[in-house]
């Protein structure tokens, strides 16, 4: 049985609490894990840049700190009241708490610093400076919160043009596994799951997933893709048609036992794209024991879809407190673009589907091109039948 992941879980397992404003907002959150150093605040900063929004021109993500308003009283002398310009590099403190169900938790208050004379011991309000509550930034779409493991299929999208037959779907699923049981055998985040025998190499519960979600397919990164716009990109039919070719080519798979491939696929779990060290965002015993280790990844593997994966996990995480911000077309079209600029060295652009289940509003050709997509359902519920192979064979091998 498979738990669904909501937004309050996730700040429920923060020790790490960020608040703003003169009413002291709790806006956003983060784990890290007891006595490890991997998550700096530096990174913090980053990753606020990559979830929020601050209004106004200038870039005042420069000028953030971080000053400590609450912690347990057994360590408050041990951390720093204020955190600013090289202190940045200081690790995030992380404190153990009696168990994953009682964190002890450290808070600061996030405010707009400049380098001055002014004692860093000094109250807060010798420092502060209109610090505001950012927004938050909007996903193009949230971690699976189904059960079952038949629900990416259930909820497969294949490009309305793409012309896919049965055998070929089949085809398709079948070489996803086989790639990627070539450059891998064994989990790449715990490092087991090798079989005992010669054939088969891997062990039961070992399954080939997607980095990116297939049912996701349409933003599948692109390499050429770093300055996107709205009024730059177009989707077109080749362009859906690579992005699904991509999301179920061998570069967008890793090898997961199944219990991390659903934690995973919930984003409790990443993957850095550049360093492979793995992240667990939440206290859940299962995964924090492979933090800040180095995962098993294999060269061939997509470096543009893990970190795809890495970011949309940050932003899940650490903006789980703030509501989504609806973005509004003034041109009415179903598919759209945000742009992110991301603290690893890229910006992505997240389409957004404002339009999903809206029965009578749109291109009335397009309505038609999907009445007629109806009339060829039995014929999709084949191709549908047909890519549930990759999960058939690993349910086998359980």
């Amino acid at each position: 049985m498979t738990t669904s992941v909501t937004p309050p879980m996730r700040v429920h397992g923060w020790n790490v609490h960020l608040v703003a404003g003169d009413d002291d907002f709790h806006f956003a959150g983060l784990y890290q894990v007891p006595g490890s150093n991997l998550i700096t605040f530096r990174d913090v900063i980053n990753e606020m840049r990559l979830c929020f929004d601050i209004p106004g021109e200038e870039d005042l993500w420069e000028t953030m700190a971080f000053m400590l308003v609450d912690s347990p009283d057994d360590v408050k002398r041990k951390l720093p009241s204020l955190v600013a310009d090289e202190d940045l590099a200081l690790p995030v403190p992380g404190l153990a708490g009696s168990s994953p169900k009682v964190q002890r938790i450290v808070t600061y208050h996030v405010i707009l610093h400049k380098p001055c004379d002014i004692s860093y011991d000094k109250p807060l309000q010798d420092h502060l400076k209109a610090s505001q509550s950012p927004k938050r930034r909007r996903s193009n779409s949230f971690s699976s919160t189904t059960d079952g493991e038949q629900e990416d299929i259930k909820n497969l999208h294949v490009p309305l043009q793409m012309d896919l037959s049965a055998e070929e779907a089949r085809e398709t699923a079948e070489t996803f596994r086989h790639d990627c049981l070539i450059h891998a055998d064994r989990c790449a985040i715990s490092g087991k799951g090798q079989s005992w025998c010669i054939i088969p190499s891997t062990g039961p519960g070992l399954h080939a997933c997607h980095i990116v979600p297939q049912h996701h397919f349409y933003v599948y990164p692109r390499h050429d893709q770093k300055t996107a716009t709205e009024a730059e990109v177009e989707i077109d039919d080749e362009r859906l048609d690579q992005a699904w070719a991509e999301t179920w080519s061998g570069k967008n798979g890793i090898l997961l036992m199944n219990d991390i491939r659903q934690l995973f696929e919930a984003r409790l779990i990443s993957i850095h794209p550049d360093t492979y060290k793995i992240r667990a965002f939440v206290p859940y015993d299962v995964i924090t024991d492979f933090h800040g280790k180095k995962a098993n990844i294999a060269r061939k593997v997509d470096k543009l879809a893990l970190r795809h994966h890495y970011e949309m996990s940050c932003i899940e995480n650490m903006a789980a407190q703030m509501p989504a911000v609806p973005h509004d077309s003034a041109s009415g079209s179903t598919v759209r673009f945000l742009e992110i600029r991301s603290p690893l060295g890229r910006t992505i652009s997240l389409p957004i589907n404002t339009n999903m289940g809206r029965q009578g509003g749109g291109d009335p050709a397009k309505r038609v091109k999907l009445e007629e997509t109806l009339e060829t359902s039995s014929q999709e519920e084949e191709i549908q039948r047909a890519l549930s192979v990759e999960y058939e064979l690993t349910e086998v091998s359980d």
